[in-house]
């Protein structure tokens, strides 16, 4: 419903979470300036080399904030619950195939290309299939995941979240709705409202199992102005 002045939209939904922690965000900075960059001095390698240090830097902050956890609350493994969440569980088999592919051998692949700078990385020969493997991890994390941060939420849930996501913002779902939302919180006229901050992926949470058990997700209103 939008309000009379039409700068309040009103949306039932639940508060299922709150943010607790907050990775780097896996940016490579502003485009035009290495654009910029590339055109007048360094060239393209310089870039490529400041663009691959920027993603293995992050994602090695990334696998620690993950690997840090003792348990998940789906009871799945923590680094299986890395390597799902940096691409947001997407499917990366063939459309036309019910084979996936094994996960933990795209992301060990992955891994061996790109999280290291390229000044640090060994001097090895990487297979055909293994650099094959390493490059579609790669092309569907940064669909999922650039631009964003990882997070922790305070009952231990994981995900991807919009870049100017803070530590205290809501995590919330909307009715009808299958994906989960950042929310925060402000005070005007006297009144609680919310400013949409956007969409999110908290692994484990919208296919029903945080649902279970949980008497805090009671049905809400939020004015998101």
């Amino acid at each position: 419903m939008i309000s009379e002045d039409g700068n309040t939209v009103s949306i039932h939904g639940m508060l299922i979470d709150r943010v607790q922690v907050t990775g780097d965000p896996l940016v490579y900075g502003d485009g035009a300036a290495l654009r910029l960059i590339k055109v007048r001095s360094a060239g393209a390698k310089f870039v490529d080399g400041m663009q691959s240090t920027s993603v293995a830097l992050t994602l090695r902050s990334w696998e620690r904030i993950f690997l840090g956890l003792k348990r998940y609350p789906t009871g799945e493994d923590i680094r299986t619950v890395l390597y799902k969440t940096l691409i947001a569980n997407a499917s990366l088999g063939a459309q036309t195939s019910s084979e996936q592919p094994d996960l933990e051998r795209l992301y060990s692949s992955f891994r061996k290309q790109y999280a290291m700078p390229l000044g640090l990385r060994p001097n090895i020969n990487i297979e055909q299939h293994d650099l094959e493997n390493a490059q579609l991890y790669y092309l569907s994390m940064m669909d999922a995941a650039y631009g964003r941060r990882v997070f922790v939420s305070q009952h231990g849930y994981v995900g991807l979240c919009p870049f100017s996501t803070r530590r205290g913002d809501c995590i919330a779902a909307f009715n009808g709705g299958k994906t989960a939302y950042i929310l925060r919180e402000n005070h005007r006229n006297g009144k609680m409202n919310f400013t949409f901050v956007g969409e999110a992926y908290i692994h484990g949470f919208m296919d029903g199992e945080a649902f279970q058990d949980r008497s805090d997700t009671t049905d809400k209103e939020f004015a998101i102005v």
